[in-house]
């Protein structure tokens, strides 16, 4: 049992799957970036948030938000990460 879906990150193993093959999408996406030259310094924003006020960092890679930005991430839903799930699965060719 996992309580009330709408407010827990709990999930169930068919969901958790989604997630790591949602994650494995956006790690390659990362990796053939870094591949093809990008290296750029783009610390995440999600909201009001980002590691950078507490990186230990900042001195060597000198990120400007006003030369860079932010690399602006949203969450995602359970139901865009089901979604993401069976679109991987059938790009595979899996039921």
């Amino acid at each position: 049992i996992l309580g009330d879906r709408d407010r827990s990150d709990a999930c169930d193993a068919d969901e958790f799957l989604g997630l790591l093959d949602y994650v494995r999408s956006k790690l390659a996406g990362i990796t053939d970036a870094i591949i093809s030259g990008d290296i750029r310094s783009r610390p995440y924003r999600l909201g009001k948030k980002s590691p950078c006020a507490q990186c230990g960092y900042r001195s060597l890679c000198r990120f400007d938000v006003t030369l860079n930005g932010y690399n602006i991430i949203s969450g995602i839903s359970r139901e865009e990460l089901m979604a993401h799930r069976q679109h991987v699965e059938t790009d595979e060719g899996k039921p």
